[in-house]
């Protein structure tokens, strides 16, 4: 049934010969939808990742079941751990495979404050640091990809409108974002807004940074209410039922996804640019937050990216050398 909610315009089409796809958390919702329209594109390869082998095993055959494509890899992601980031990215970036397309899909919503063991609040951690470590990491294949091909490279970071509910006001954050988000008394049922507003200033930041050269273009996207496993840790379908009768299914939502990945349909490499730092909304770009736009958000959009760079630094040996070739 389609959504009452939202209108939900067709998934665009590309021919994506030759390319290669990767998607972060593709098990299941959104990033499984996503995988699926991107195989029957017939890339070169699409990689999808899990946390366990035996979720990337069931994802892989699910996909080659349903497509009929069959260059489909698995790859283990644990965001839970940065050891495991920095192993799956070390791994990749050695293969030295081509990336064309990444698509950081995965994503939790908790109800109850938890570290993980690298000693940050888990949705934090799996959101917003482990997803900004894998993006850093994986730049060079997407720059050397781009060059290689002498094409564009796509990096989607998928966010949630979710973010406009929130700010990170500097008089109740203090000096330092992250050590006053990794406090019990930071955490509220906000928190998930919380981390899709970092994914927002986080990408804003990435893109204005970013050397031009890398041919690179880096954008936002919420794929909206969506019928998924999201929300399966925080409550329960009784409660929300009425909304998510409104709300559009996985496979709906995985449309603007793709639309961020390859669109604007039939676009030429300068219409294409022009998503460069923007929000997808509705298959277009559409404008942010007041309060992302406002004096106060550029000049924190900047703070939570440093932070999250010198945070992440301190767990990749090679992060600071990405950062040194390829962020102004």
């Amino acid at each position: 049934m389609a959504s009452p909610m939202y209108n939900n315009e067709p998934v665009i089409k590309a021919d994506l010969s030759g390319r290669t796809v990767m998607v972060v958390g593709a098990n299941t919702g959104i990033g499984y939808e996503a995988a699926k329209h991107f195989a029957m594109m017939q890339p070169s390869k699409v990689i999808i990742t899990a946390r366990n082998d035996n979720k990337a095993a069931a994802t892989v055959s699910g996909l080659k079941n349903e497509t009929g494509f069959q260059n489909l890899e698995g790859r283990i992601l644990e965001l839970s751990r940065f050891a495991s980031v920095v192993e799956f990215a070390d791994k990749f970036n050695k293969d030295g495979d081509d990336l064309d397309i990444l698509v950081i899909n995965a994503g939790v919503a908790y109800e109850k404050f938890s570290k993980t063991q690298d000693g940050w609040e888990e949705t934090v951690q799996i959101n917003h640091l482990a997803n900004s470590l894998v993006s850093l990491l994986l730049l060079p294949r997407l720059a050397e990809t781009a060059k290689k091909h002498s094409s564009l490279s796509r990096l989607v970071i998928v966010s949630s409108e979710t973010h406009e509910w929130v700010d990170l006001r500097v008089k109740r954050t203090g000096p330092n974002i992250f050590e006053y988000l990794n406090t019990p008394e930071s955490f509220h049922e906000q928190r998930y807004p919380t981390t899709k507003l970092l994914n927002i200033l986080f990408t804003r930041a990435l893109a204005a940074h970013l050397q031009p050269t890398s041919d690179i273009i880096v954008d936002a996207v919420t794929p909206g209410l969506c019928r998924s496993d999201l929300a399966r840790n925080t409550i329960t379908d009784a409660q929300f039922d009425a909304q998510l009768a409104a709300a559009r299914s996985s496979e709906e939502g995985s449309r603007q996804l793709i639309w961020a990945a390859v669109g604007p349909e039939n676009a030429t490499r300068e219409e294409m640019k022009k998503l460069h730092g923007q929000y997808v909304h509705n298959t277009k770009i559409e404008q942010v937050s007041e309060w992302v736009t406002s004096e106060e958000g550029g000049l924190v959009q900047e703070r939570v990216f440093n932070e999250t760079v010198e945070i992440l630094s301190k767990v990749s040996p090679t992060l600071p050398d990405v950062v040194k070739t390829l962020i102004l």
